[in-house]
């Protein structure tokens, strides 16, 4: 199973007050949930969704936990092609938008946009060889759920990007820009397919992830996240001997000089990371 990083329990423990519900998504950062403008449909070549609303964020962690929650209800029904199985398989990306009905009253609807998936690094680097059922899960939740489908050719976990909901995402270039997932795509690109699909105005680029996040090549939610619209908290150490340090360092100072889509100055709070931890061979084996 796919446990909240110390990042984002921190931001849960220090900021749920500040939130609409209390329950505790699975993986924040593969249950976000935007609002797009922009238009696409099921095939993701016409004007289902066409309507110009402004782009926003479900800042509520009742409507993360329900997409979260589908793996817990339906989990038997899948099928992973990994020994180990779990809820860190690739899940939707959910986008939400509210409509006025002709009688004025809030209207809702969701779909999910099904990226695709390699692993986390394809055959060579990725974390296992076989993944030719877990390309399906996505898809599988949003059919149990009767959910419309947006799939994507582009290679995206959830935990490789982070909104703030008003228009700015966070991502990591060590992740998104890797060659392992879109080689055949530029920055601009990869911009250009995010603000597409969810909606997103602006792209805060940040050199590199956790040092040690090999796994996930570096994915932005265990570096920096959002806490609320122009508040992050990133991932901290003072220690100059700590090899975290200039990979903290680096995002403080691109985060000390963007604004994000409103025009914001961003407020930065250092959340201080453990050192190295080791375990002996008795504990590895």
């Amino acid at each position: 199973m796919a446990m909240p990083t110390i990042l984002e329990m921190a931001v849960l423990a220090k900021y749920l007050r500040n939130l609409t519900a209390v329950m505790l998504p699975l993986q924040l950062s593969c249950s976000g949930f935007l609002f797009p403008s922009t238009t696409l449909n099921s095939s993701g070549t016409s004007n289902t969704w066409n309507g110009g609303n402004e782009t926003k964020c479900l800042s509520n962690l009742t409507a993360a936990s329900n997409a979260s929650a589908t793996w817990l209800r339906h989990f038997p029904l899948m099928e992973s092609t990994r020994a180990f199985g779990g809820l860190d398989l690739p899940q939707p990306i959910f986008v939400v938008r509210d409509n006025k009905s002709s009688l004025g009253n809030l209207e809702r609807e969701i779909a999910g946009i099904d990226w695709n998936f390699n692993s986390y690094g394809g055959i060579d680097e990725g974390c296992y060889k076989d993944w030719s059922l877990d390309i399906h899960a996505a898809r599988k939740i949003l059919e149990v759920e009767r959910v419309p489908r947006f799939p994507h050719s582009m290679i995206l976990e959830g935990g490789a990007i982070h909104v703030d909901g008003e228009g700015t995402c966070l991502a990591t270039e060590e992740c998104l820009l890797n060659k392992n997932k879109n080689p055949h795509l530029t920055k601009e690109q990869v911009e250009d397919e995010l603000k597409a699909y969810l909606g997103v105005k602006k792209i805060i680029w940040l050199p590199h992830g956790l040092f040690g996040d090999d796994d996930s090549n570096g994915q932005i939610h265990n570096l920096c996240c959002f806490v609320k619209p122009g508040v992050v908290l990133l991932s901290w150490t003072s220690d100059e001997s700590d090899p975290q340090y200039e990979r903290s360092v680096e995002p403080f100072s691109v985060l000390s000089h963007v604004t994000d889509a409103k025009g914001r100055k961003l407020e930065i709070i250092k959340l201080h990371v453990p050192g190295p931890l080791y375990m002996t061979d008795e504990e590895a084996a």
